[in-house]
């Protein structure tokens, strides 16, 4: 059963950081090689600062499961915890569900939650027929849950 149309995760390497350690940190979130759908992306800031965005997206069946899976697997019980409280508030009129990891957490292998604009941006289109949002959230339910 199809449980996401897409998986995608974004970042943004700020001039000074260390890009590579950025993209290998991105990469390992997702279980299994996913550089062939890695793109990069220059872009300037506010005080014209090189700015590159990192992005990820994976849209078969096989792979938005096993990523998703994944990504929920890699939070803590409290992390879980809190997407489950705040499922409704995060998954939008799309079935998109959005949440963000902290993006010196993942440079330091401790994964975790963040409202902080230094992250990991991740949306999760999720998948249901007939297209539902309270059936994307019993889905989402089940998936954290596990």
């Amino acid at each position: 059963m199809r449980i996401a149309h897409s998986v995608r995760a974004r970042v943004f390497s700020q001039d000074g950081e260390d890009e590579e350690a950025i993209t290998n940190a991105l990469l390992s979130l997702f279980p299994f090689d996913v550089r062939k759908h890695l793109t990069r992306t220059t872009a300037t800031g506010v005080y014209d600062q090189p700015i590159v965005i990192l992005e990820l997206q994976v849209t078969s069946e096989r792979e938005t499961t096993q990523a998703m899976k994944h990504v929920i697997e890699l939070l803590s019980t409290d992390d879980r915890k809190r997407l489950l409280t705040q499922k409704e508030k995060r998954l939008d009129e799309n079935l998109r569900f959005y949440f963000r990891l902290a993006k010196p957490g993942l440079l330091s292998n401790d994964i975790h939650l963040t409202d902080d604009g230094n992250c990991v941006h991740f949306t999760i289109h999720i998948a249901t027929y007939p297209r539902s949002k309270s059936r994307a959230l019993a889905l989402l339910s089940s998936i954290i849950e596990t």
